[in-house]
């Protein structure tokens, strides 16, 4: 990859907040440049910090804070390098996702969410809210995630119909709109959120994850077993 193509891709993606993409994207760095010292603490800063950020050891305006800093650290890098600082013929594999995934979502979740899949490399994903359902199409659509994680835990009907009236209202909405699928579509189903007795019966087509670490194995084991059947 030329110089002027990697500067310009990198300054893209930070752009577009695909930090760990740069990263990625920085594995054109020799070993035997003097950048590569640099790029090793660049990327241990970067690591350290999404450790303590999923882990839930960072509030968000200090995550934001030091996120903000690395990058502005990383355009810099970025703008030093020079040809002799690249590796010659090497290529870039992201290893993007890029099965087609829709998300439903609240309102106020669409950016995080959004931020959240780019950086789990899922490269084909579109994230709406859940009453945008009726008006999207699905015909090209792998995989189907319903961020539920607004719901109560939720172990039968029983205790679904002694949730005070707003509380039951909104599940019953969310299993209305997850029943569609299954009932209309062969659409595979990612329910995120707490323990949903809905689930239990949908287990053909329905998987579920309470946390991003099994979200993401979910979501991929779901696109692996659809890609073995595809040609």
């Amino acid at each position: 990859m030329e110089l002027n193509k990697l500067k310009k891709e990198a300054k893209e993606l930070m752009g577009r907040g695909n930090t760990k993409k740069v990263f990625n994207l920085l594995a054109l760095v020799s070993e035997d440049s003097d950048k590569s010292s640099e790029l090793i603490l660049l990327r241990g800063r970067y690591n350290r910090l999404k450790d303590k950020e999923k882990g839930g050891r960072l509030d968000p305006n200090t995550y934001e804070i030091q996120l903000n800093n690395i990058t502005s650290t990383l355009i810099d890098f970025v703008t030093s390098l020079e040809a002799e600082d690249i590796k010659m013929g090497f290529q870039v594999a992201h290893q993007e996702i890029t099965n087609r995934i829709i998300v439903f979502t609240q309102a106020a979740k669409i950016e995080s969410i959004s931020q959240l899949f780019a950086e789990l490399n899922f490269s084909n994903v579109s994230v709406l809210t859940a009453n945008k359902l009726t008006d999207t199409e699905l015909k090209d659509v792998d995989l189907i995630v319903f961020d539920n994680t607004d719901l109560p835990v939720c172990y039968n009907e029983k205790q679904l119909e002694g949730f005070e009236v707003a509380k039951k209202t909104l599940v019953k909405a969310r299993i209305v709109q997850m029943d569609e699928i299954i009932n209309n579509t062969p659409k595979f189903i990612v329910h995120y959120g707490n323990i949903l007795h809905w689930v239990n019966d949908k287990r053909a087509r329905v998987q579920a994850a309470n946390a991003q670490f099994t979200l993401y194995a979910r979501i991929k084991e779901v696109i692996e077993f659809i890609n073995t059947y595809r040609v």
